[in-house]
């Protein structure tokens, strides 16, 4: 992967991670929308745990 394209990477997982902290934060704030956004924060912790080559099965 050239340069350019890893940093385009990098900055995408820590824009992720900050959108995970934000919404599990979301979820102490404002419990009732913690099934809303369940679905959401499993999606996203899936796309990191597949680009670093682990999994995040709950089987």
């Amino acid at each position: 992967m050239n340069p350019e394209s890893q940093r385009s990477v990098e900055r995408m997982r820590f824009a992720l991670g900050v959108t995970l902290s934000h919404l599990r934060e979301l979820f102490t704030v404002y419990p009732e929308t913690k099934p809303f956004l369940e679905g959401v924060v499993f999606c996203i912790e899936d796309a990191l745990s597949k680009a670093d080559g682990t999994t995040n099965d709950t089987e």
